[in-house]
């Protein structure tokens, strides 16, 4: 088990900026790719302003709000 400490990790970027607003992340764990268990867990922030066109994904997503509003 890798255990990390989000306090002291910085908010990365995304690597493209191709939508309006400001979001961030901290990858905290990830599963290996191409297993059948993979996996990726990270904290988000999405600053006001931040929006994005109704899409899907082909994998699951679970979200959870720590603070403030979401509306998805």
């Amino acid at each position: 088990m890798r255990v990390v400490d989000s306090a002291a990790m910085e908010w990365a970027q995304p690597g493209t900026k191709h939508r309006d607003g400001d979001i961030r992340f901290k990858r905290l764990f990830e599963g290996a790719e191409g297993t059948p268990d993979n996996f990726s867990f990270m904290l988000v922030k999405i600053e006001h302003g931040y929006g994005t066109p109704r899409h899907r994904h082909n994998y699951d997503q679970v979200r959870y709000c720590l603070e403030g509003e979401i509306d998805f």
